[in-house]
């Protein structure tokens, strides 16, 4: 009867559940997988710089070089593998100046038309605007190539780009294309293949004795960075990148990086990874520092570092996980910090984790679906975590681990508060509940999200929630329609290992039904109640310490026939599949309304002939006094139940019979015409039925057993017309008094019976046991 409501303390589980995932929700955005690992991430940053200033070693090999620009070509020869250094400071889009300088000579031919000019570099310096100045180069007097025309054409060549989406991404010369590698020194034959073979940036000291990061990077307010799958960060003010070191290898494709500070304002943005959307609003911020990069050719890889990050209001989390549910977080504030992070991502695969952390979320609202059927929507919700691994702590341990497939998740949550605004879910044997309000408070609570057990455990100090619209499945075959319901608890401790809370938690609902497998429907009135207390001890099972069910009800019979009863269910305990209760119903109206058969039938002897007709009549037998059952024991084991059997209990039924016509029998002559038309009549009267009942109940069927049953007065009916002498006698005794059922066999029967008296006295029992019949086999048993 009770098992399924104990053990469906799941409705606990499922909020502590709630809480886990909200968590690692908002966890997945630190999670998002890295986009500058992403060649479009790159272009879209690298064009949205509008000042840097670095210093880097550019490793040349040796070998011819050409590019080309209309009509002019333009030869490089690196007589050997050598290092240069470059510098520049660009501020505002415009490259106030530059220098390149050479560890050796190198040489560069100009061909214009059929003039040609070789000249020597040692370095290359450059003013604003990206033109070279004065003092660059030298003309080497001896060989063909000697003219100064083509001299004017160098700047075509060598001139830098003022476009960062160029001057940053190896393509730093405004009129040269794409630079071939020769294979012999007239480059009458070309291939892929640049003179850079390796980049290093270098940290240095300024001529004012300040010192220059290897490369330091402002991003201008407005630009606009791509991201994957759509995705954009709107750039505010204040946002730069600075690096201490940055090596990156052409040839082999592999680089590192220490950034030492990555600083961003954004005033709008959209970040997606799997099935989570950030949706960001102004002002949130974002901060990376001390972060160590690595990359190869197969994978991006981040071997340290910390970030950390504010989100605006009006910030969005979107979670689109379970099939066409879109899932929703509003954030008042967000404020988070991770430090240790460890990064691989290879075209396959990524992971991410965090050795240490701290989130602090304030939820405006949201709602988040678990599932087609399960969802939970939030009002308030402050939510301060702190990640780290239990104790003792293993060394290996991370507290946040993702990966493509999945996240874990460790740490403390303190000071964890939510208010409920609604939601559903459906738990096995239970149907689906509807949550219209609750608040759930917590002062420390500990995460561990790779249990699947206990994900979460510690103190809930307040529990609240309100259902409404729940059907309450007692057992197999029992459902309580419950119209609306609270439970509470207060200080319920989730242990490692339990699914279920150690404490007490209390339900109060309002029923509007119950509806039983073997007996139909009871209708509850309005204001039905159900208490229950169920209190859970240290490794032990639920336990229902005490209930009650108390409430009127319209309990539905056969052929839309009721019995009002008040229904009392008290002292209800349930433990380990064994519960008992007090039962008490009292049945304070009811009626049974039946009609009795009605019959035609011809008889004919010596030319006479008798039509006979039993007209049916409407019996409804009525309470007159209410009927008390109980109180008696109900007991429940596992699945089944019964009650102690109720003896000899007293009832009163009072049966109304209206005037009217029972049985009209006209007897036609051989030459026609009627001779006589003896009938019955049933005169208007009320009389008593009583009697005493008992009644037996368990999961395998009930019965309600009447006898001594008494009428308090016989039935007056009275025969009109009976004077058809010995013919009528005669269609008497052919007739019968079975015709018609036993109401209409006792009807004839004082029409053609000699004692008159004895005959009514007979009609009189019929009625009455045909009465009693009906009421009896009527499935009205109580099936909870």
């Amino acid at each position: 009867m009770f098992p399924s409501f104990c053990h469906n303390s799941i409705t606990l589980e499922f909020i502590m559940r709630f809480m886990l995932r909200l968590i690692m929700a908002l966890l997945t955005l630190a999670c998002l997988s890295p986009a500058w690992a992403r060649s479009d991430y790159i272009d879209s940053a690298i064009a949205a710089i509008s000042s840097a200033n670095a210093q880097a070693k550019l490793g040349l090999k040796k070998g011819w070089y050409k590019a080309t620009s209309g009509s002019t070509d333009f030869i490089i020869e690196i007589p050997s593998d050598m290092t240069s250094t470059l510098k520049f400071d660009y501020r505002s889009r415009i490259l106030l100046s530059a220098l390149w300088e050479f560890e050796r000579e190198i040489f560069a031919t100009l061909r214009v038309a059929d003039k040609c000019v070789t000249i020597s570099i040692k370095k290359l310096t450059y003013g604003e605007g990206g033109f070279l100045t004065g003092g660059n180069s030298d003309i080497i007097p001896s060989g063909p190539c000697r003219e100064s025309e083509p001299l004017s054409r160098l700047n075509d060549f060598l001139r830098l780009s003022a476009d960062p989406a160029l001057f940053f991404s190896g393509s730093a010369f405004v009129s040269i294309g794409k630079i071939k590698r020769c294979t012999n020194a007239s480059c009458t034959t070309l291939q892929d293949g640049i003179p850079i073979r390796r980049v290093d940036f270098y940290g240095s000291i300024g001529p004012d004795g300040t010192p220059l990061p290897a490369f330091r990077a402002a991003f201008e307010e407005g630009s606009r960075i791509i991201l994957p799958k759509n995705g954009m960060l709107a750039i505010g003010p204040n946002s730069e990148a600075v690096f201490n070191d940055l090596s990156y290898d052409l040839e082999a494709k592999s680089g590192s990086a220490l950034l030492k500070r990555f600083n961003v304002t954004l005033t709008e943005g959209i970040i997606s990874a799997g099935n989570t959307i950030l949706k960001i609003k102004p002002v949130s911020r974002l901060t990376a520092e001390e972060v160590k990069i690595e990359k190869d050719d197969l994978s991006f890889d981040i071997k340290r570092g910390s970030l950390s990050g504010e989100l605006g209001e009006g910030t969005s989390v979107i979670l689109t996980s379970n099939q066409d549910k879109t899932s929703t977080l509003n954030i008042h504030y967000a404020k988070a910090s991770f430090t240790g992070i460890n990064y691989k991502g290879t075209s396959a695969q990524s992971s991410l984790s965090i050795q240490r952390g701290i989130l602090t979320t304030q939820l405006e609202n949201g709602e988040l679906w678990f599932s087609e059927r399960n969802s939970v929507r939030l009002g308030y919700t402050n939510i301060n975590l702190i990640l780290g691994c239990p104790e003792p702590v293993p060394s290996d341990c991370r507290p946040v681990s993702w990966s493509s497939n999945q996240l874990s998740v460790y740490g403390t949550v303190n000071a964890f508060s939510t208010t409920l605004i609604g939601g559903q879910f459906n738990i096995a044997e239970v149907g689906t509940v509807q949550l219209r309000t609750g608040q759930i408070m917590a002062d420390t609570l500990a995460i561990d999200s790779t249990d699947t057990i206990s994900p979460v455990t510690g103190k809930v100090n307040k529990f609240e929630i309100s259902l409404e619209g729940q059907n309450l499945y007692f057992d197999r075959s029992t459902v309580a329609k419950l119209s609306q319901a609270e439970i509470k608890g207060y200080d319920l401790i989730y242990k490692k290992g339990q699914k279920f809370p150690i404490g007490s938690v209390k339900l109060v609902a309002s029923s509007s039904g119950i509806e039983g497998g073997n007996i139909g429907k009871v209708k509850f009135d309005a204001g039905a109640q159900l208490e229950l207390e169920v209190r859970r001890q240290d490794g032990d099972e639920p336990e229902i310490v005490n209930g009650a069910i108390r409430g009127e009800a319209k309990v539905a019979m056969d052929g839309g026939n009721f019995v009002r009863t008040k229904i009392d269910v008290d002292g209800i305990r349930y433990y380990n599949g064994f519960g008992d209760a007090q039962l008490k119903l009292t049945a304070v109206e009811g009626a049974y309304t039946f009609v009795t058969p009605s019959a035609h039938d011809s008889k004919s002897e010596l030319g006479f002939e008798a039509q006979i007709d039993v007209k049916s009549i409407t019996l409804t037998p009525t309470l007159a006094q209410p009927l008390v059952l109980g109180p008696t024991a109900l007991k429940a084991s596992h699945r089944s139940w019964m009650i102690d059997p109720l003896t000899g209990i007293p009832f009163k039924l009072v049966l109304p019979i209206a005037e009217q016509e029972l049985v009209y029998a006209p007897i036609k002559t051989p030459v026609g015409g009627t001779l006589c038309a003896p009938k019955v009549n049933l005169h208007s009267q009320t009389p008593n039925i009583t009697g005493k009942l008992d009644v037996f109940g368990s999961s395998l069927g009930g019965k309600v057993k009447v006898y001594d049953n008494a009428l308090s007065a016989g039935i007056d009916a009275q025969a009109d017309d009976r004077g058809c002498d010995k013919i009528g006698a005669l269609v008497c005794f052919l007739i019968g008094t079975a015709f018609g059922g036993p109401i209409g066999g006792a009807g004839l029967a004082v029409l053609c019976a000699s004692d008159i008296n004895q005959a009514k006295s007979d009609l009189s029992d019929t009625i009455r046991n045909e009465s009693m019949r009906k009421v009896s086999e009527s499935r009205f048993q109580f099936d909870f």
